[in-house]
């Protein structure tokens, strides 16, 4: 359950790779198993929300909790709200004390989530088992760059690609597409899930670790052992980050 280094991590375009034709239509569709995937890591997203709520709820009281959580989702996973709350109504110095580190790992495992909900999907003929993500501000880059090419009419019949034929006799641009795709893009792949579904899992187990603290009487025994579950989750993650 607990993270350990060895799986893969999103890359870049590879260098190889010097004509590039990105289909945007429907990703999802094209790369059905890293679509899985994707809706794993949203799903146990949904998962760490909720926990989160519980713990807030259970805290600080339910009208305020919901206060809170519907600020954290606005501010796309802004903690400072959240922990300032937490902080102030749980009077058990070692369990504040952990407040921050996790959060942090809380804040670890949104990173991936986020950058997939909020990417353009994107696949290449190339990387026929990946999944490309592109951040907007990249792809709006690259879209100036096309309406800066001239509209040319070719046949169907070169061998070439329509990135090859929109910028014939323009080699700038065209390096000055990739280099912004390949800049703006990161590629995955199965394994490259490993890891945000590691420290998704994580953030939960850790969660209700928290929540079991908080709730218990300081020094007994259930808070004791909820302490040390959550200690070592957040002392094994540590080392990844």
């Amino acid at each position: 359950m607990l993270a350990t280094r060895g799986d893969s991590m999103p890359s870049q375009i590879p260098e190889y790779i010097t004509s590039i034709q990105i289909n945007l239509s429907d990703a999802a569709a094209q790369r059905p198993a890293l679509a899985i995937e994707s809706a794993r890591v949203f799903a146990k997203w949904a998962n760490v929300e909720h926990v989160l709520a519980n713990a807030v709820s259970m805290i600080v009281g339910d009208t305020t909790a919901l206060a809170l959580i519907d600020k954290f989702k606005a501010k796309n996973a802004q903690y400072d709200a959240i922990k300032i709350a937490l902080e102030g109504k749980i009077c058990c110095t070692e369990t504040r004390s952990l407040i921050p580190p996790l959060f942090k790992l809380i804040n670890k495992a949104a990173g991936p989530r986020n950058k997939l909900a909020h990417s353009l999907w994107g696949t290449i003929e190339q990387l026929p088992a990946a999944l490309l993500l592109t951040e907007p501000k990249f792809a709006l880059k690259m879209s100036r760059c096309m309406l800066s090419s001239p509209t040319k009419t070719w046949v169907e019949d070169d061998n070439k690609t329509n990135f090859e034929r929109g910028f014939e006799g323009n080699i700038d641009l065209a390096n000055e597409m990739i280099n912004i795709l390949r800049e703006g893009t990161e590629v995955w792949v199965h394994n490259d899930f490993n890891d945000p579904l590691r420290f998704l899992e994580c953030s939960i187990v850790a969660l209700t670790f928290f929540t079991t603290a908080a709730a218990a009487k300081p020094g007994s025994q259930e808070a004791i052992q909820a302490l040390d579950g959550l200690r070592k989750i957040l002392r094994e993650n540590e080392s990844l980050q």
